[in-house]
């Protein structure tokens, strides 16, 4: 169910891409919770409270899902005690107006600003974030409306006890399609890596 390194090369060999992501990174349970689905369940539902999303539009991808990283940086890296949790939420409701809120700072006084919020913002703009259909709400708060919320959603998973101890990163993609065309992306990068 949790392939390895190489029982992933041989996936990716085999298989149709579309395929891997719907049934290892979309589908199934994550390998981070496995012998404690509990865990699982009160993140997920932690976020869609916080949130206000279904839970069905809330998946963990990478190596906390899969239990190797899927990085093409990191290939094959099995999930470990100090590895982190990666998070995407699938939602237009929230993608749509947070866009906007982005695309309304161009306008803003740059001085009302943090340093480090302006360079997250040249992120989403200049590396088509957004024109790729995603976005890290918690890189960007002081522009978005549900900036506070998603910190507040995010940052409460560290009440879970057994999550407390690991960082947790999340992404924001408009449509499933988007989702799935990112992590298509990461895969092919993989399996190119592999052929040569």
């Amino acid at each position: 169910m949790y392939p390895n390194k190489e029982e992933f090369e041989e996936l990716l060999s085999t298989c149709e891409i579309d395929w891997i992501i719907d049934n290892h990174l979309f589908g199934g349970s994550p390998f981070y919770s496995v012998d404690q689905p509990k865990v699982h369940d009160r993140l997920v539902r932690t976020i869609s409270k916080g949130l206000g999303v279904p839970l069905t539009d809330i998946r963990v991808v990478g190596s906390a899902q899969i239990g190797i990283s899927l990085s093409p940086l990191k290939f094959g890296e099995p999930f470990g005690p100090f590895s982190d949790i990666d998070i995407i939420v699938v939602s237009p409701s929230l993608f749509d107006p947070s866009w906007l809120d982005i695309l309304g700072s161009q306008r803003r006084r740059s001085s009302t600003l943090s340093v480090r919020t302006k360079r997250n913002l040249r992120d989403h703009r200049e590396r088509h974030f957004i024109y790729n259909g995603w976005m890290y709400p918690s890189s960007v708060p002081e522009v978005l409306e549900i900036g506070e919320r998603w910190l507040r959603t995010f940052n409460g998973l560290s009440r879970i006890t057994e999550l407390a101890s690991r960082s947790i990163s999340s992404r924001l993609y408009r449509t499933w399609k988007h989702a799935k065309l990112y992590h298509r992306w990461s895969l092919e990068q993989i399996k190119n890596s592999i052929s040569n």
